[in-house]
């Protein structure tokens, strides 16, 4: 297994990071070898991430809101504001993408690991409406969920 323990732009809190300590020192005691894992690539995926959730300039959360009555939320500006992307632009990002899982992939074979262990979120608990990664607000927190 590898851990990382936070993702080179926020770290988590005490709690959080006790939790993941705890699981990796179980892990070990179970014989499992852990590496840490470095947080290296993270940002540059979290930048790619982002970006193809509101290609569609928010048009697919819009729809949905439109049907639901849902109120656009203060987390969800991003997608309010966001511009629809072009083919030729989308294309592009899906390229960036790929080349990112294949390093990412690569990095991944050559530790030899089965998994990579890291929180979610860097705290334990939030006020709905109010997550946020660093200084801005999260389209979609866990790279690991789509990459």
């Amino acid at each position: 297994f590898a851990v990382m323990w936070h993702d080179g732009m926020v770290r988590p809190t005490p709690p959080v990071t006790r939790a993941l300590r705890t699981v990796v020192e179980s892990l070990k005691s179970a014989g499992c070898e852990v590496i840490d894992w470095d947080p290296v690539d993270q940002k540059q995926g979290l930048s790619i991430l982002e970006r193809m959730f509101v290609a569609d300039g928010g048009l697919t959360i819009e729809h949905e809101l439109k049907r639901t009555g849902e109120p656009w939320r203060p987390e969800m500006r991003a997608y309010e504001v966001a511009t629809e992307m072009g083919t030729a632009d989308m294309w592009k990002l899906h390229l960036e993408r790929n080349a990112f899982q294949n390093r990412y992939l690569e990095r991944w074979n050559e530790a030899g690991i089965d998994a990579i262990l890291c929180p979610t979120i860097p705290f334990p608990t939030v006020k709905n409406g109010t997550f946020k990664h660093g200084e801005f607000p999260v389209l979609f927190p866990c790279l690991d969920c789509v990459f």
